[in-house]
């Protein structure tokens, strides 16, 4: 992996449940290594969050609305009481913002020795067969409902819980799961291969504006998928090639710059990707009608005048 793809990699994607541990907007209610509960209590808008699970996950939303999306582009939005099962191995795209009002969540992490223990005791097998994973909404139900109430109130000004706690609310609320008849897809989202494999949402990976140096070729490496199979699912979902979108992008970006920027023409060329100033010159007039140094001349007068 290049150095620029690694630098996207790192600014872009949280993993989790390891940076909860850092925001200020989660708070620990007891973990045991990457098996943890945390609560999530959001006011302030956070839109276009990309996140990849190290472990399965479940978000249950106390109250309030927060959708996420797909390597495949699938939308799930909650609303109160409703849970999202992410196995993992997966990259998620979160938004929230405060229309209805904050966000309170639970995250439920479970790691492979709390896996184990409820598999021995349901007599499966990890070498059983289970369906790929993949994202699974559930509506509200009071039981579960009634488990997140009192595990909030019972520990969140508690000191830390000893191991064995964890494991057990964990396997309760894995039985109670199990108990409403959802074992088929309790069982792939615990222990099958993710259905994504190791692809990424192209909608958000393509809106950071901080990647214009980066190839088709990179962006199709980011993604998760081959160059073909990119071009291909690219231009499903925004009706034009990934090449003439970055082209366009880049020049956006470059007018932005030639008026609102003191970079000379090949410092602008190189910021947004161009390796030849004058192939960039050619692009910036196919576009516009005029060089660079015309279009910020122009720009310039007009204040002037």
């Amino acid at each position: 992996m290049n150095q620029l793809i690694a630098e996207y990699c790192s600014a872009n994607t949280l993993l989790i449940p390891e940076s909860l541990h850092d925001m200020a907007d989660a708070r620990l209610i007891m973990s045991d290594g990457k098996a943890a509960v945390f609560h999530k209590f959001i006011c302030e808008d956070m839109r276009d969050i990309e996140f990849f699970t190290s472990t399965p996950c479940l978000a249950f939303v106390i109250s309030g609305r927060e959708s996420f999306s797909s390597a495949e582009h699938e939308e799930f939005v909650l609303h109160d009481g409703e849970m999202l099962f992410m196995g993992r191995d997966l990259h998620m795209v979160s938004d929230f913002t405060n229309e209805d009002g904050p966000l309170e969540a639970i995250l439920f992490f479970f790691d492979t020795a709390v896996i184990a223990e409820f598999l021995r005791r349901k007599r499966i097998t990890e070498g059983d067969k289970a369906a790929a994973h993949q994202p699974f909404k559930v509506a509200a139900n009071a039981s579960i409902s009634e488990y997140v109430a009192g595990l909030k109130s019972i520990y969140k000004d508690l000191n830390k819980a000893p191991p064995d706690l964890v494991r057990m609310k964990l396997l309760e609320l894995l039985y109670l799961l199990d108990l409403l008849g959802h074992e088929q897809r309790l069982l792939s989202f615990l222990i099958g291969a993710s259905a994504a494999g190791k692809r990424r949402n192209i909608k958000h990976l393509m809106r950071n504006g901080n990647a214009y140096n980066l190839s088709v070729k990179d962006f199709a490496k980011l993604s998760g998928r081959s160059v073909s199979s990119f071009n291909r699912d690219f231009k499903r979902l925004n009706g034009v090639t990934p090449s003439k979108w970055l082209l366009d992008t880049r020049l956006e970006k470059a007018r932005e710059l030639v008026f609102e920027s003191k970079l000379s023409v090949t410092e602008i060329a190189m910021q947004i990707g161009f390796a030849n100033t004058s192939h960039f010159i050619k692009a910036f007039k196919g576009r516009y009608d005029e060089t660079p140094k015309q279009a910020r001349l122009s720009y310039q007068d007009s204040f002037a005048g």
